[in-house]
């Protein structure tokens, strides 16, 4: 599961902030379920990510639509783990190109969108406008999106960002891979001031298509509300008492996570076998002419990570001793 060896990197050199408190949950479409599903994963406290292989691949040329998204997560996992993110780590979309440059010497088939988030440092003082924010030396979220996964920032119960889908065409997103002329420089690309307590919630578009962006902050804030703000540090206390107290243990933060990202993606399975409810799905293909109602079976992946400093050694071991585990890093394919 990685756990220790990931939570022991503790933190050097000045404040910082990461994904060590994070939860995934995927559910792969009923007529994938013996070969994976299509979409795939990366979770670690330095970088989360979901990539959604095109089906296309599979229904017209035979070839296994989950490949190339796998390969995306492997590369990018392997990127990471040699110290990519390190004292200059590299951006999003620079981290996304090494990957997408690996599929291509490797000839890996099929294409696939991808979500990208990482910690960076910010550009200037003023980005870092927050007087929160500003304690720490990483505190603006890098977001690299090519296709229709999607972002979101919940704040307090609010949500104060998310990312917009790259379409080409209704259901034809931009992609990257064989065949395909979009690029990692042709994404959209956000920089986005975080703060402690912060929940990043990254999904693909099996889980926005048929739960909408209100609804699923709400049914997340349900469960993280009540436990992370009597989590969070109090950054804004005198600097004689800046001490880091944790009010409750690192391990129920995890818990109401994972119960707030396992809500939603039932919820989004739920309403893609509803032929009848109101979905972003159905309001996408009206507009677009076509006469449609309910959800849309599709694979379906959640990443909620809760944004906090990162964690030291006496915190990483006690939520590596306990019964809580983290989930594996990236989403591998058989």
């Amino acid at each position: 599961m990685h756990v220790v060896k990931l939570l022991l990197r503790h933190n050097v050199g000045g404040r910082s902030l990461a994904f060590d408190l994070r939860a995934v949950n995927l559910v792969s479409h009923p007529k994938r379920s013996t070969c994976g599903g299509e979409d795939a994963f990366l979770s670690m406290s330095e970088v989360q990510c979901v990539f959604d292989g095109v089906s296309w691949w599979k229904e017209y040329a035979g070839v296994d639509s989950g490949l190339y998204s796998a390969a995306l997560a492997k590369f990018m996992y392997s990127f990471v783990e040699d110290d990519a993110l390190g004292s200059l780590p590299l951006s999003s979309c620079e981290l996304l190109q090494r990957a997408y440059d690996a599929c291509l010497s490797d000839e890996i088939h099929g294409t696939s969108t991808a979500l990208v988030a990482t910690l960076q440092r910010p550009c200037c003082a003023a980005d870092a406008s927050c007087s929160v924010s500003a304690k720490f030396s990483n505190c603006m979220l890098d977001v690299c999106s090519i296709g229709d996964c999607t972002s979101m920032i919940i704040r307090d119960g609010r949500i104060v960002f998310v990312s917009d889908e790259q379409m080409h065409s209704f259901d034809y997103p931009f992609q990257l891979g064989q065949g395909s002329a979009d690029i990692p420089v042709h994404s959209l690309q956000y920089r986005v001031v975080v703060r402690p307590g912060d929940v990043l919630l990254l999904g693909s578009d099996g889980i926005f298509d048929n739960v909408f962006k209100h609804d699923i902050a709400e049914l997340v804030w349900k469960f993280v509300g009540p436990v992370c703000g009597r989590y969070a540090l109090d950054f804004d206390r005198p600097s004689q008492y800046d001490v880091a107290t944790k009010i409750i243990p690192p391990d129920d933060v995890l818990r109401a996570l994972s119960a707030g990202v396992d809500e939603v993606v039932r919820v989004a399975s739920a309403n893609a076998r509803d032929v009848k409810c109101n979905t972003p799905y159905s309001n996408k293909a009206i507009e677009n002419g076509a006469n449609y109602r309910g959800g849309r079976l599709d694979d379906m992946t959640l990443l909620g990570s809760i944004i906090d400093e990162k964690f030291d050694l006496d915190r990483s071991v006690q939520l590596a001793e306990s019964g809580v585990l983290l989930p594996t890093p990236y989403r591998d394919w058989p």
